[in-house]
């Protein structure tokens, strides 16, 4: 389902274009320009779409005012009850749409704090937040004649063109990296040669970690409960090796406090049945380089972070786990407080979760929600537990992976390494699946930490408030990471930042937490 179907006329892509990027930059889906999915005919692609959006907003300008086409969406939406429209020149709405008060962004300049413009995103908040499911019926059969006017359709939800993109940039250019990854593995051999080398004759050992294939996902099964205590007890060793630091970033430096890994194993074992990864302390450099692809401005400077060792879940929350909490405590989500339609037990469509997909993240469950969960279990077990923050999310999503790349899995990110919309894949390779559905959470192999699901699925709710790097202007949005199943690859990078108000809940968010030592 999507959040906002933009019509609009032909003529006026570019300047509709900005504002679709602050729409995206808010986290909401976006069908605004013609990308039909194969096996799909125009016809029935965009009306499914315009019937499915939970809110239509309709641009009147100069030329889209004498269109019949976005004439006939804004009718339909009006019907619906949907209909956000705007003014981008200084016209008379159409016969029928006068009456509607309209948003006049005429003036607008490309700010995001016009007070019209922060109009008009209330406006769109106040529809997506009160739509319900609804029956789809058949859209009315477009005019072929009028195809060329106005071609709306799914776009992702990052910007529409790159903002820090010039592939020449880049550490290792496409056309080096072939030569490059064959110096990296030649070293590689020499280090690992020398190793042996120097603990054969000191008499030193090294443990080897075991590592288990990926679990089969058996969809209404709870994640599997790690049994291999050997293998535990040497991640603790292993895991949290340093990332490789970039030589050119930002001086500052952000030291996060808390304490390190407990030697006792017995804890070790005791968290690995529970299903969190030790994590040991260390430093990276945290955000997006200057080179990287589909980068945000919110996503830099680079700076250098020092953390202290933590827990974290292996998996995201699952909608079995989040039962007992409430089965437990009869609490209410902020979405049942509201009475709404959606709340924890449905699935991304809005209705009721079917019991094979108790293995699914929970969705629909806010902030709020997410931290009353972490005290529930907190006195549970008599353990800490709390949502990671943002810079201990992106430092286990990254596991020891340069940050030059935008992935843990390298330049690329593919739909049988993650749940996007593969519709929209990375910096122009190859087209994957879209699952439309989120996917159990010990699909695909996990990142060199053991953590699955860092990128894509669902976005996961952070502890900090959202707000730019090295500022104290937070706003009253909270952080949320890893892209989602419904996003395309874009944002599912290890930088890449959203933020939710945090009473917030949505068909693409869930989370997971982490547990001090």
């Amino acid at each position: 389902m999507t959040d906002i179907f933009v019509s609009y006329a032909r003529e006026d892509q570019e300047r509709v274009r900005p504002i679709v990027k602050e729409l995206e930059h808010r986290n909401w889906s976006v069908f605004w320009d013609l990308e039909i999915p194969p096996g799909e005919t125009w016809e029935s692609f965009i009306g499914k779409a315009l019937e499915e959006s939970s809110c239509v907003l309709a641009v009147w300008s100069h030329s889209s005012v004498n269109s019949d086409w976005v004439k006939e969406e804004a009718d339909e939406a009006k019907q619906r009850g949907v209909l956000v429209p705007l003014f981008l020149d200084t016209v008379d709405a159409p016969k029928g749409f006068r009456r509607i008060q309209a948003a006049d962004i005429s003036g607008w300049k490309n700010n995001s704090s016009y007070p019209p413009f922060q109009s008009l995103l209330a406006a769109i908040e106040s529809k997506i937040s009160s739509a319900s499911p609804h029956v789809v019926k058949p859209a009315p059969a477009p005019k072929s004649a009028e195809r060329g006017t106005v071609v709306p359709t799914a776009v992702p939800k990052a910007p529409l063109f790159q903002t820090k993109n010039n592939s020449s940039e880049r550490l290792f250019p496409k056309i080096q990296r072939q030569q490059a990854v064959w110096a990296v593995v030649a070293l590689a051999v020499i280090i690992v040669g020398l190793f042996y080398f120097i603990n054969h004759k000191t008499g030193n050992s090294v443990v080897p970690l075991e590592v288990s294939s990926p679990e089969k996902v058996v969809p209404g099964n709870n994640p599997p409960v790690a049994t291999n205590v050997a293998a535990e007890k040497a991640l603790l060793n292993v895991v949290a090796v340093e990332p490789v630091v970039p030589s050119v970033v930002s001086s500052t430096e952000k030291v996060v406090s808390g304490k390190n890994l407990p030697a006792d194993t017995n804890v070790a074992v005791e968290m690995a049945q529970l299903n969190f990864v030790p994590i040991r302390g260390g430093t990276f450099f945290m955000g997006s380089p200057g080179s990287e692809d589909e980068a945000y401005d919110d996503e830099g400077p680079q700076h250098l972070v020092r953390l202290s060792a933590f827990y974290m879940s292996r998996y995201e929350v699952t909608v079995s786990e989040f039962r007992k909490f409430i089965e437990a405590t009869e609490y209410l989500t902020d979405a049942e407080q509201v009475r709404s339609k959606r709340d924890w037990k449905c699935g991304v469509l809005g209705s009721r979760r079917p019991a094979n997909e108790d293995n699914h993240p929970v969705i629909y469950v806010s902030w709020n929600d997410a931290i009353s969960y972490c005290k529930w279990l907190s006195n549970k077990t008599g353990k800490t537990f709390r949502l990671p923050k943002e810079e201990e999310w992106e430092y286990a999503c990254r596991a020891g992976s340069r940050t030059s790349t935008p992935f843990n899995t390298g330049y690329n990110l593919t739909t049988s390494q993650a749940n996007y919309n593969g519709h929209f894949p990375y910096d122009h390779n190859k087209k994957g699946e879209f699952r439309k559905n989120t996917v159990p959470v010990n699909s695909f192999a996990p990142n060199n930490w053991g953590l699955y699901n860092m990128h894509g699925n669902v976005w996961e709710w952070c502890e900090n408030w959202y707000g730019p790097y090295g500022s104290s202007d937070d706003t009253f949005q909270r952080v949320i990471r890893g892209g989602c199943w419904d996003q395309h690859a874009g944002r599912c990078r290890s930088a890449n930042r959203g933020y939710y108000p945090p009473e917030n809940s949505l068909n693409h968010v869930g989370f997971r937490v982490v547990c001090e030592p």
